[in-house]
């Protein structure tokens, strides 16, 4: 689903910048209603203020959600880089609640392409929202430059035997309502510019291929080293 024209996509926010996107995130899960939704999170560095401050002032109501990973290292669910235990330790102050909540990998598997067509059957339905968050070199999920396998998968979710990740594939973006790109810091924000000045190469910037398909969230870091004529033309506005 494209972004509505008439919404500003570009959005910047000046201060208390994990507040203000944990906002914009709530608002847009439970925009229209408060059925249950299908979500896919990121459990990178960026996003654990996020979850901190969602789980502290329970803005919104966890149990109306199904969470998935977008992606995942093939470390045990309870080690310090597993997205998994990420996610469980910053969103739910009850882990039970996590662990019903939260779709895991099984990253033990013997068969890691087997688990990645198991865990691809679970994202087949449409997703109602998917948060991502910029690295440095422009990936996205699991997805880095130069993996042109990865592209031309048919599958929602596959095992990326380069990287050594589970990740989703572009089925899935294309399958998503609503997407949502944090980008914080710096070298998020010259990712961002690379992704625009390359936006028809999504298999060098794997990010472009969001960029007229979601909504952008900047903290001041990485909106600062944007060049103005980008921000003028895609009408950055503060949050």
């Amino acid at each position: 689903m494209t972004v509505n024209d008439k919404e500003n996509k570009f959005l910047v926010a000046k201060q208390d910048w994990n507040v203000a996107s944990a906002k914009f995130i709530q608002n847009k899960i439970f925009n229209k209603t408060n059925n249950k939704k299908r979500l896919i999170l990121t459990g990178g560095e960026t996003v654990k203020p996020i979850y901190k401050y969602i789980d502290e002032k329970k803005i919104m109501n966890l149990n109306n959600l199904q969470i998935f990973l977008s992606d995942e290292r093939c470390v045990p669910n309870n080690h310090n880089d597993s997205n998994y235990k990420n996610i469980i330790s910053h969103l739910f102050k009850n882990k039970d609640d996590g662990k019903r909540i939260l779709s895991q990998i099984h990253t033990d598997s013997v068969d890691k392409h087997n688990e990645a067509k198991r865990y691809a059957k679970l994202l087949s339905d449409k997703i109602d929202l998917i948060l991502l968050s910029l690295g440095s070199d422009s990936h996205i999920a699991s997805l880095f430059p130069g993996d042109e396998l990865i592209m031309k998968k048919k599958s929602h979710f596959v095992f990326n035997e380069k990287q050594k990740r589970f990740t989703i594939t572009h089925k899935v973006l294309q399958n998503t309502i609503i997407k949502i790109i944090i980008v914080s810091g710096k070298n998020k924000g010259y990712a961002f510019e690379s992704c625009y000045n390359n936006n028809k190469n999504y298999i060098d910037y794997p990010g472009s291929f969001l960029l007229n398909d979601a909504f952008w969230l900047f903290d001041m870091q990485a909106a600062e080293v944007i060049h103005k004529e980008i921000k003028k033309k895609l009408n950055f506005k503060f949050l």
